[in-house]
């Protein structure tokens, strides 16, 4: 029998985008602070407090070994998951994501078993095996909850230069990279429903709503994992194997990362444990990253509300058509960056997407949003504030106008100049190649929220930050929550400034006073 939750709950129409998105609220939290070990302890109430009713709860086993490094590591665990219905309807089905899979390797990730509420029960493969859908037979009513539990498979590649390198092992570093390695239930559009799309080929591959993680690792002798969440307990087992118990409760996702040969150094701010993981003979970047970190965060916390989990973790590996990738708690910096040894160049890139990658922990780890269909709201406001105000803040407006000029406004010249300007506002993989997708977000998009910026003022537009991270952190956005959010502390109406960027195809009309704008 399903357990149905013994809560008095409401229904609650979202009237406002600013309303969080979660259909059904409860008067009080359901979270025991206690258990919120990954996050700050002075923040550990108010996280509580602030978690949205009914988050997956996710209880994994791995098996984590390396066989036979020519074919792939094949690897086998068990996922666990708790599923509450938040929605008004009643579900009668349920759909897993399997990440892993594609249209390029569709059989990367393999389910062996299925159990609902203890029970057998079957499922179906769509979407290039990426889509698993669970039947419900007795059908899940708001409020109530399920236990889905998956016994799978999964081969990481080597040296596979597909999906950035986030679930690839490399052997020139002897680094394996594991996101998307488990079934995880599909992310929730507010406004659309379940994200069932192919694994995009242009974009973030993965949409996840946060979740509550408890993951064990069972491995051949003592390895070293770099993870998502915190080590709570570790036992060696007299056959030589070490079982390694995480506790991510909330966490966006569950990433693992193993190597023998990473190397940390340590840096700390505000009560945040960061450690930047480093190749043996790139120390001086490992250090200077590490540094980096920090300061993001000493600019951030105050503009955007404080940073709350426990450890931020940077990795150097190898990273495939990016500079580097976002994941939750943590970010992987392209190894091709940290051979340099030009760290004091100041602005200088390697800085900049170090910057980048550290606001991600605010939107996209902390606030979600549908990265497959508006992704310009993080991604975008991510390279604007770390392409100017990252800048402006630690070294002065002289540097921040450089900045902005060298990584914002001079890519923006050179779209207009070649005739590929583009509606920002569009879902990822419907723009017609990759090029036109990272010009809508990374080149037009930032200068679009430079000009809304430019129209509040500093004290208007931050504070319009901070309320839109407070409603939705650990939930999913909208470009219609960030929208208002803004608007609520604009003392004129953005709506055209946000059309004329984000959904329009102007941007010609605007590259006199972008330039005026970053040499001011």
């Amino acid at each position: 029998m399903r357990h149905v939750l013994m809560l008095v709950f409401a229904l609650v129409l979202v009237s406002s985008p600013l309303v969080p998105n979660t259909q059904i609220a409860t008067p009080v939290s359901q979270y025991d602070a206690a258990e919120l070990v990954a996050i700050k302890p002075e923040l550990r109430d108010e996280v509580a407090a602030a978690l949205p009713f009914g988050m997956t709860e996710y209880q994994i086993h791995l098996t984590y070994s390396k066989t036979d490094a020519s074919a792939g590591f094949d690897m086998n665990g068990n996922v666990r998951a708790r599923i509450t219905n938040t929605t008004t309807d009643p579900l009668i089905e349920l759909p897993f994501r399997l990440y892993a899979n594609t249209p390029e390797q569709p059989e990367a990730m393999r389910i062996q078993s299925l159990r609902v509420d203890d029970a057998d029960s079957n499922w179906t493969l769509s979407v290039d095996n990426s889509v698993a859908m669970v039947p419900l037979s007795q059908g899940l009513e708001p409020g109530e909850q399920v236990t889905v539990e998956i016994e799978f498979a999964f081969t990481v590649p080597v040296d596979d230069q597909s999906r950035y390198g986030i679930f690839n092992h490399s052997s020139t570093n002897d680094t394996t990279v594991m996101a998307h390695w488990y079934p995880v239930l599909a992310g929730r559009d507010p406004v659309t429903g379940w994200m069932l799309k192919p694994v995009s080929k242009f974009g973030d591959p993965v949409f996840t709503d946060a979740g509550m993680y408890d993951v064990t690792i069972l491995s051949p002798g003592e390895t070293t994992f770099i993870t998502s969440g915190v080590e709570t307990n570790r036992v060696l087992h007299a056959d030589g194997w070490v079982e390694i118990t995480y506790n991510a409760k909330p966490s966006r996702d569950f990433v693992i990362v193993e190597s023998g040969n990473l190397e940390p150094v340590m840096a700390e701010h505000e009560g945040t444990a960061i450690t930047s993981w480093h190749m043996p003979n790139h120390q001086p970047a490992g250090e200077a990253v590490a540094g980096w970190t920090a300061d993001s965060l000493s600019v951030f916390n105050p503009l955007l509300g404080e940073y709350p989990w426990v450890q931020l973790q940077v990795v150097e590996a190898n990273v495939y058509g990016a500079a580097a990738v976002e994941l939750p708690q943590m970010f992987i910096m392209g190894s091709s960056f940290y051979g340099t040894s030009n760290l004091d160049e100041l602005p200088g890139f390697f800085e900049f997407t170090v910057a980048h990658e550290a606001v991600h922990m605010w939107f996209y780890s902390l606030v979600g949003n549908n990265q497959y269909d508006d992704a310009f709201i993080d991604e975008g406001l991510t390279n604007y504030l770390s392409g100017d105000v990252y800048f402006r803040q630690l070294h002065g407006n002289s540097v921040g106008n450089i900045a902005h000029q060298q990584f914002l406004y001079a890519p923006f010249l050179r779209m207009i100049d070649a005739n590929t300007d583009v509606i920002v506002d569009f879902p990822t993989d419907d723009f017609p190649n990759g090029g036109s997708y990272s010009s809508a977000v990374y080149t037009k998009a930032p200068l679009g929220f430079h000009a809304i910026h430019q129209a509040m003022g500093d004290d208007a537009f931050f504070a319009g930050l901070r309320d839109y991270v407070e409603a939705f952190r650990f939930r999913v956005a909208t470009p219609a929550n960030l929208e208002a959010a803004l608007q609520a502390h604009a003392e004129t109406d953005i709506r055209d400034i946000w059309s004329h960027w984000f959904e329009r195809r102007e941007g010609g009309l605007d590259i006199r006073g972008a330039q005026s704008v970053c040499i001011a």
